[in-house]
């Protein structure tokens, strides 16, 4: 969950403190201030709604872009009702191990675009990436640009492709859940991210990371870092070796 001050200029209150999930996305965020305050609009359209995201100057509409990638702890948001009704636009991204279809407002930029990508697909933000529609690659065209102007069409495919340092040496890691003492050992590439063997830790337990949070602490002679802030570096950038021990403690558990 993440702390949210929460402004309404049509309220006489300064602000309200609402604590939302982070890993929902932020259509059902639109829906939940709706629901909660919808005595403070004038219209009876959801879709009229934007958040002005104040501490980092961004607009955001209802989309399936998740909450962690939008807004931060203790952000204030503004939300306003705007003219126009939101316009959306349904995609497939897709790579080699992953396709997500998108239904996303068509005024959003590249470079929003670009973040939703990284955010989702798990890329580590030191890596490059294409992102291929109509044998263009996103990725070097102005940032600012909007989708809509791209013409880019409903039902499209945007192929992404991470352009990873090829590093295809194995590494085994040990796993072990602090809550259960369960232990796993597994290899993975030194080319795979942190975030990768994370998500294995979900599989072996059986649970769902959606609504389960990990803390995360290497054991390594090589590594002294925060692994909590290093989910997406390389297991090679870490100078990780083998038999390296992943603890993992559950945080928090819901929906």
């Amino acid at each position: 969950m993440i702390n949210i001050n929460l402004q309404i200029p049509s309220s006489n209150k300064i602000g309200y403190a609402i604590k939302f999930h982070q890993n929902k996305q932020m259509s059902e965020l639109f829906d939940w201030i709706y629901d909660n305050f919808n005595q403070f609009f004038k219209g009876d359209n959801k879709n009229k709604l934007e958040l002005n995201n104040k501490n980092k100057r961004q607009t955001f509409r209802s989309s399936n872009q998740l909450v962690s990638s939008c807004i931060s702890e203790k952000d204030v948001l503004e939300i306003n009702e705007v003219e126009s009704e939101i316009s959306f636009l349904s995609f497939c991204l897709q790579s080699e191990f992953k396709n997500l279809n998108v239904k996303i407002q068509d005024d959003i930029t590249i470079q929003e675009l670009i973040d939703f990508v990284y955010s989702n697909f798990d890329i580590p933000l030191d890596i490059k990436i294409e992102m291929i529609y109509e044998n263009q690659n996103l990725f070097n065209l102005s940032r600012i640009q909007k989708l809509a102007n791209l013409n880019v069409e409903n039902g499209a495919t945007i192929k992404i492709k991470p352009l990873y340092p090829l590093d295809n040496n194995l590494i085994n890691l040990q796993l072990i859940c602090k809550d259960n003492g369960k232990s796993w050992r597994y290899q993975f590439q030194k080319s795979d991210i942190l975030n990768t063997v994370i998500n294995s830790a979900y599989n072996c337990l059986g649970l769902d990371e959606n609504s389960v949070g990990f803390s995360i602490v290497i054991k390594s002679r090589n590594y002294k870092g925060d692994a909590n802030k290093d989910r997406y570096k390389t297991l090679s950038s870490l100078k990780l070796e083998d038999d390296d021990i992943i603890e993992v403690r559950i945080l928090y558990s819901g929906g």
